[in-house]
């Protein structure tokens, strides 16, 4: 079949490109003919994986569609490129014959070769072999990848006391229930739905934290903003925040969004800018409050021994992994506070129940060390 004959092909089936650059994929074969090389992959800011499902359940079909592809543009080679985090991978593609790179996409370096997404990939296989339909790829709050008609709304997707999203790389409030599929942009193949038990401030901490761990760091505005932005959002989760932080993220996020050559710093600062937006009241109640509503944020938590429970049996020191409990046989024991990390195992260790977590107010506790039943 002559390249055009097959790109009309994947026209009339209607292919869209997957992930971040959404564009019928007709049109970006037609601008790459010509090109030496295609190269599948992620999107550099897809630090989820969830499209790696695809990949790893049926390898043969990524590699058909890739092929179909590299006749269509009539390049030289064709190129799987995976995640460091996926790299594991390679070997049993590589016994498959496909041609393997580890690592983010250089844009820069690819100047000239064509880079597509894996999930398109298998959508031409399908539509090349009479099997492929029309959808938008989710996966559920981590579960299996699936596509879903477009038309589908999220509230049809999930149940339960939602009070947000996250939908791509973007969080999204409760008004999002009414939203389809493909009004909420699921880029990355990510729909979380986001209850009462999530702290939003800290999934935005670990998602930037992941990003920085996968980012090339050679772009300064994605390298340095990912720095500010994670060490602003840890700040927030360990009772350090500011009010002016939420200002500076909204600054330092835009400046990415827009002075990045890929999707890293494109897209993983549209988690920061859309949590600070839509969650703003999460985020200043950690702030003026030292409150985490969710109790995820450990830093909000206290631990103490009730003066009035404790036996002095000393059964609770052993169990404290950083020594933070004092205390003789006999004696009231105390939680030094700023030496706590909030786990915990302390309050299973003490048989009189006498060890308390809570993120309120602390009762009235020793001042120094006095032996059972002296304390009033």
């Amino acid at each position: 079949m002559a390249n055009r004959e097959i790109i009309e092909k994947i026209r009339s089936a209607h292919v869209m490109e997957q992930g971040v650059y959404a564009i019928p994929l007709a049109d970006k074969l037609e601008e790459n003919i010509g090109a030496p090389v295609i190269v599948a992959a992620l999107n550099n800011a897809d630090v989820d994986g969830v499209f790696l499902q695809l990949l790893k359940k049926d390898p043969a079909k990524i590699l058909e569609g890739l092929n179909i592809c590299k006749d269509a543009i009539g390049a030289e080679n064709a190129v799987i490129q995976l995640p460091e985090y996926a790299a594991s991978m390679a070997e049993q593609l590589q016994a498959k014959g496909a041609a393997v790179q580890v690592g983010l996409i250089n844009v820069r370096a690819n100047a000239g070769n064509m880079l597509t997404h894996l999930a398109s990939m298998a959508d031409v296989a399908d539509a090349f072999r009479g099997t492929y339909t029309e959808g938008v790829y989710v996966s559920v709050n981590g579960g299996a990848i699936c596509k879903v008609s477009a038309d589908t709304k999220l509230k049809d997707l999930v149940s339960g006391d939602i009070k947000g999203f996250q939908t791509g790389y973007v969080f999204r409030g409760s008004e999002a229930l009414d939203m389809t599929v493909a009004e909420a942009q699921i880029e990355n193949g990510v729909l979380n739905a986001l209850t009462s038990q999530n702290c939003v401030v800290d999934l935005t901490e670990k998602q930037l934290t992941a990003s920085r761990k996968q980012s090339c760091g050679k772009c300064v505005f994605c390298r340095e903003g990912l720095i500010q932005l994670q060490g602003m959002q840890k700040d927030i989760t360990v009772g350090k925040g500011r009010l002016d932080e939420l200002d500076l993220t909204k600054e330092i996020g835009e400046a990415m969004t827009y002075s990045t050559p890929c999707s890293m710093g494109q897209n993983c600062s549209r988690l920061a800018l859309s949590a600070v937006e839509v969650f703003r009241s999460e985020y200043e109640e950690h702030i003026k409050k030292h409150k985490c509503s969710a109790d995820v944020c450990l830093a909000f938590r206290k631990v103490y021994i009730d003066p009035m429970a404790c036996t002095g049996c000393a059964s609770c020191i052993p169990s404290c992994p950083v020594d933070a409990i004092d205390g003789a046989e006999g004696y009231i024991h105390v939680v030094f506070d700023h030496g706590c990390t909030r786990c915990g195992k302390c309050v299973d260790a003490c048989p009189e129940k006498a060890i308390h977590v809570t993120t309120g107010t602390v009762p009235k506790l020793p001042k120094r060390m006095m032996k059972v039943g002296r304390f009033k």
